[in-house]
């Protein structure tokens, strides 16, 4: 999945929320952008303080 923006405009919600090393907090579209300009590189991703919604019957 290295690079593979494309996946991540399916994987990441549209309520997607990523707050950076230097505490900048980005959402879906900011951080595909970062990732697309080539100026980041993800290898590897580490969760904290994960929030997650309900929607029915579905989190």
């Amino acid at each position: 999945m290295r690079g593979d923006v494309a996946a991540l405009e399916t994987i990441f919600a549209e309520v997607f929320i990523y707050t950076n090393p230097t505490a900048e907090v980005l959402d879906k579209q900011q951080q595909i952008a970062a990732l697309s300009s080539g100026g980041f590189k993800l290898t590897g991703a580490k969760s904290n303080d994960v929030r997650v919604r309900i929607y029915g019957e579905t989190a």
